[in-house]
């Protein structure tokens, strides 16, 4: 994922955090842009249509996929950062 314009962002959100951890991880790329390989049919896909917008458009990528990550660029949803966790020196707050 480091192609120069994916960067990673800690994603704050309440589901992201209901879905197992206090934030994630993720790469948000555009649907077009992904191909994925699944020659067992292994993989599942969920929707989330409780996002703030309701309208669920993007792909997030768990950054833990990959072999190399970056720092994160920018941290969304911080009102729902935990109290204890701090911002990421450096980066965007949204």
């Amino acid at each position: 994922m480091n192609d120069g314009e994916s960067l990673p962002i800690n994603d704050h959100s309440t589901n992201c955090a209901r879905a197992g951890a206090g934030y994630s991880i993720n790469y948000m790329v555009d649907q077009a842009d992904v191909t994925i390989k699944d020659p067992t049919g292994a993989l599942q896909t969920y929707v989330d249509t409780k996002t703030a917008s309701g309208k669920p458009m993007d792909v997030f990528l768990k950054a833990t996929l990959f072999d190399e990550q970056t720092a994160p660029f920018m941290e969304l949803y911080t009102a729902s950062r935990s109290n204890w966790q701090p911002a990421v020196v450096g980066t965007i707050q949204k």
